[in-house]
Formats: structure tokens, C-alpha cells, sequence
């Protein structure tokens, strides 16, 4: 969240423009938190190729 507030400084975002962008930056956040942990059990399924099991995910 603090990238989020330098961003609007830097840029010179007006209260609404900060406003959305802020609420922009936590849906997708929340998004992410969201839909991460059924990608994660998708690949340590045995469905899942065995050379993409258990590899770093970044």
C-alpha cells in the first residue's frame, strides 16, 4: 500500500484519481489472494505432469 500512495504522489493524482486507484490496487490484490491457492493445488494434483510438480511457482 505504500507503493500505492508514492505512486499517486509522483504522479500528481487528484483525491478521486487517488481514490480509484487505491481501490483499483486492492481488488486486484484481492483478486491474487484469491484465486493463487486453487492454481497451487491444481499443480500438486495427480492430474498435474510429474515435471511441473513441486516446481517454484516464480
Amino acid at each position: 500500500m505504500l507503493g500505492v500512495a508514492l505512486l499517486n504522489i509522483n504522479q500528481a493524482h487528484n483525491f478521486i484519481e487517488s481514490l480509484f486507484y487505491g481501490l483499483g490496487a486492492a481488488l486486484g490484490f484481492s483478486l491474487v489472494l484469491v484465486y493463487s491457492p486453487p492454481c497451487v493445488n491444481a499443480w500438486r494434483s495427480p492430474t498435474c505432469p510429474s515435471p511441473f510438480r513441486a516446481q517454484p511457482l516464480a
